[in-house]
């Protein structure tokens, strides 16, 4: 409402139009000003600030293209098709007509005409594409030239990659701009400075008042609700890590699983606060930049102690009466010890350790060494019970470690000219689309999208006759809004009719009521502000509360704001006739938004980027990432690359990434059309998806752990090398007939197999489903099987599992053997807490692994079942 003062106080405006012409052209674009100004609307300080430079950027580099296509090639194409047009006098159009030497048309689509035929057949032959192609004179390599900078900017720009505000600033100021050039009537290039600049001005300024507006009447930055949010999460994971002994509880397992799970959201709107923090900061004020850097950090260790504890939790959920009531008993100290180091996690406003709460879990941890001894000379600890009590122990000392660490840390030095190149190279990668251009679609999107827009341009300069004026615009914005808001991958049929919906609901909501109340009396200027305050409410709620309307009440906000706004920026006098070229406007609004979602329909329905395709790709990735991962937790592998800052791998980040990209493009690909009716395979997808998930966050936690634990213990030890070549073998086995199986379905179309087809995949499926078939026949289903004893319960199911593996293995001895030798070794090495005793990290290991290997077993089974 303030920002429209100007045009709402009327005397303003006229004001302003009474100063000269240049003053007038910033009215007259006042209306994409506040239009504009619509796309810039952020809940913090911080994605106010990208928002408003991303403007700028999208604005400079459209200005920019159109300074150098203006200026390159001298006066040639200077002033553009103004500077050569041709006068025409229509007896049926009162005022004279212009026709542009470098694209000669045949009429002007609103009834005005240069040419006159008699037939279709003349028309065809005379005016194909509206274009009197005899008239062509080389002013047709202009036009080319035209559609071939569009062409390569769009290109260029889309394959290097940028955020949404950034593609709407661009693409939609670079069509209008365009169209203006090559419109013989419009005069924008002519003067000095010309419309681009003024409208650049416009711009810049209306995105200094967006990031002014941020800060009243108070600020509200990223960096002060992630502070907040953060330390809400410090409480609720601080909560979670208290009552981690008590998880095999049944009274407390269910409300401990529902409370691991909660979290989940904060962890990814601290993620999306901590990144617009940046831009408040910019990477320049010392003090705001280490405490952000420190949060972040902080936030990332939060989130890996989330992660870890689902591990202890699930093996609490093992752990039967009787061990629940020998910890209890043997291992008081262990309740301690967690409430210390969960009082230990500092608040997200100041992050160090309190002395006092160091003292005491010191304490805490030297009565649980004690204790340990006495219960390991007893004999009186089992397996279960040790990885269980080494899960938590590892995460309550590792939690302390790390934060200990990142109380010390400061940001290393740099020197002038790297210290540049690396802010150019932070700000370049928080400004770009995160995956841009390693997205296996992105090719198809760029090439899909240039042209879309190239033909939505083409069609709008000649119009349809009857339909669509020529020199529109209308069509060609359309489209790139459309792409400045679509995603990569899937059947884009309902973002490009929501698109449409929006774009032509605001069409027609704002030049009906600028129609209506844009009028020179104060009763119709009250109700204009009203109804700008009722509108801009609504739908600005919608757009920060709702995620799933925000996308539609955007547009509909932008293009209804631009439309309320009369064209010269004044109020019209009472009782003024509407003048019919309003009516006009507005029709032509509607049918050029319509054209141009119909042009993207026909596009996409024959060159979208099939979310089926790029889900098969990320599932295949995340196969080869999990057997990367699963031999550098084996300690077979060493990594070149370095440990995130929580201790897990990169390997479990990328497995992770990947299968978040799968989870994100199965609803997509969903709603793809099927083709020769083979719907797609959610059920496999998503179970597949879910084991693997399973099988990286166990292999990420459990590697996580032993960093954790001592060096002198399970890392090094000699003895463990036959079993982890064993265990190794195995695993990577099932992943690699996996990845086969899965190959040969998508090979194959989600088609079913022929009973006569051989192949590799296909023996594979036959062995696994026959191997299937005899454990489940074999099975006594009258009498329970019997239990072996707690003491080698986990041991005993990873040796079942590994004897399954083919009589060709190169083992001098068997599964069994190897594990009692390595058990009665780790027996010889107890140590004065679960961190530093090898056997309960072997036991830890065992209980992984099982883990482990009944994800692979049923993500093998279910792809041959399939098959």
């Amino acid at each position: 409402v303030i920002l429209s003062g100007p045009v709402i106080v009327w005397p303003v405006a006229e004001y302003f139009n009474s100063l000269g012409e240049r003053s007038s052209k910033y009215m007259a674009s006042y209306g994409m000003a506040m239009s504009n100004f619509c796309f810039l609307l952020s809940p913090n300080v911080g994605m106010g600030i990208r928002y408003a430079l991303e403007g700028v950027i999208g604005t400079l580099l459209a200005l920019g293209n159109m300074l150098l296509l203006n200026r390159a090639f001298g006066t040639w194409m200077q002033g553009g098709a103004y500077a050569t047009r041709e006068e025409f006098v229509d007896p049926n159009v009162a005022d004279p007509i212009y026709r542009s030497e470098w694209l000669p048309l045949c009429n002007l689509g609103n009834g005005a005409r240069f040419i006159t035929t008699n037939s279709t057949q003349e028309f065809l032959q005379q005016c194909f594409m509206n274009v009197h192609w005899s008239s062509m004179t080389d002013g047709g390599i202009r036009s080319a030239i035209v559609l071939l900078d569009l062409a390569l900017f769009t290109a260029v720009f889309l394959g290097v990659g940028f955020g949404a505000s950034t593609r709407i600033y661009a693409l939609t100021y670079l069509t209008f701009w365009l169209m203006l050039f090559v419109n013989p009537s419009s005069d924008a290039y002519m003067e000095n400075p010309s419309d681009p600049w003024t409208q650049s001005i416009m711009t810049c300024i209306g995105c200094f008042l967006a990031v002014v507006g941020q800060f009243l009447p108070c600020p509200n930055t990223a960096l002060g609700n992630a502070t907040k949010l953060g330390g809400e999460l410090t409480q609720s994971i601080a909560a979670i890590l208290e009552s981690l002994p008590f998880a095999p509880r049944q009274e407390i397992r269910v409300p401990l699983e529902s409370a691991l799970e909660a979290p989940q959201l904060w962890l990814s709107d601290l993620a999306g606060l901590c990144g617009a923090a940046w831009f408040e900061d910019l990477g320049v004020l010392p003090y705001r930049t280490r405490r952000r850097q420190k949060l972040e950090q902080y936030v990332e260790l939060l989130g890996s102690l989330l992660q870890h504890m689902t591990l202890a939790s699930r093996l609490g959920a093992a752990l039967t009466d009787e061990e629940l009531v020998k910890i209890e008993e043997k291992l008081p100290a262990l309740v301690d010890v967690c409430a210390h180091a969960a009082r230990a996690l500092p608040p997200t406003t100041k992050i160090s350790l309190d002395e006092d709460v160091l003292e005491d879990l010191q304490r805490a941890m030297k009565d649980l060494e004690e204790e340990f001894s006495a219960a390991v000379g007893a004999f009186s600890l089992t397996g279960p019970i040790l990885s269980f009590t080494l899960a938590i122990i590892s995460i309550a000392s590792g939690a302390v470690e790390r934060v200990k660490v990142l109380e010390k840390w400061v940001p290393p030095a740099e020197s002038g000219l790297c210290k540049i190149c690396r802010w150019f190279s932070e700000l370049f990668r928080r400004l770009e689309l995160p995956q841009t251009r390693s997205n296996p679609s992105h090719k198809l999107f760029v090439f899909r999208s240039t042209l879309a827009m190239v033909l939505s341009f083409l069609f709008g300069w000649v119009g349809l006759e009857r339909a669509m004026v020529c020199y529109s615009f209308g069509a060609v914005v359309t489209v790139s809004v459309v792409v400045a808001n679509t995603g990569q991958a899937g059947f884009s049929l309902g973002l490009i009719m929501t698109r449409l919906n929006s774009a032509v609901i605001g069409t027609v909501i704002g030049q009906a009521v600028q129609q209506v109340l844009a009028v020179q009396t104060v009763f119709h200027a009250s109700l204009f502000a009203i109804f700008i305050w009722c509108y801009s409410v609504f739908l600005i709620f919608q757009i920060l509360h709702s995620p799933d309307h925000a996308s539609t009440a955007l547009p509909v906000l932008a293009i209804g704001i631009g439309g309320l706004v009369p064209w010269t920026g004044v109020f019209r006098v009472y009782n003024a006739q509407i003048e019919p070229s309003a009516e006009i406007s507005l029709a032509a609004s509607v049918k050029s938004a319509v054209f141009g979602g119909g042009i993207m329909l026909v596009i996409d329905l024959f060159l979208y980027s099939s979310a089926r395709g790029i889900c098969e790709a990320e599932l295949r990735k995340a196969f080869q990432k999990s057997e990367g991962l699963l031999l550098r937790v084996m300690g077979l592998r060493a990594s070149t690359s370095a440990a995130n800052a929580d201790g897990s791998s990169n390997e479990e980040t990328r497995v992770l990434m990947h299968l978040d990209q799968v989870a994100s493009l199965i609803p997509m690909a969903k709603k793809e059309p099927a083709p020769r009716g083979i719907e797609f395979p959610v059920m496999l997808f998503s179970t597949v998806e879910q084991s693997l998930r399973i099988i990286a966050i166990e292999l990420g936690t459990l590697e996580w752990m032993l960093e954790v634990s001592s060096n002198t213990a399970l890392v090094g030890q000699e003895e463990l090398g036959p079993l982890l070549t064993e265990i190794e073998g195995f695993l990577s086995k099932i992943l690699n007939s996996s990845l086969v199986m899965f190959d040969d379905i998508c090979k194959r179309k989600f088609l079913i197999a022929g009973t006569s087809e051989m192949t590799v995949a296909s023996t594979i499926r036959r062995d696994i489903l026959a191997k299937e078939y005899n454990r489940i026949s074999t099975t006594p289903t009258t009498m329970k099987p019997e239990t072996p004893k707690a003491t080698t319960r986990r041991l005993s199911n990873l040796a079942h599992v590994a004897a399954r593996r083919n009589s060709d293995s190169n083992s001098t001895q068997n599964f069994p053997e190897l594990i009692n030798q390595i058990r009665a070794k780790a027996k010889e090495n107890r140590g004065l807490l679960p961190t530093s005793d090898l056997y309960a990290q072997v036991e830890l290991l065992v209980s992984v692994l099982a883990t482990v290997s009944k994800q692979a077993n049923q993500v093998q089974i279910t792809l041959a079942q399939y098959g």
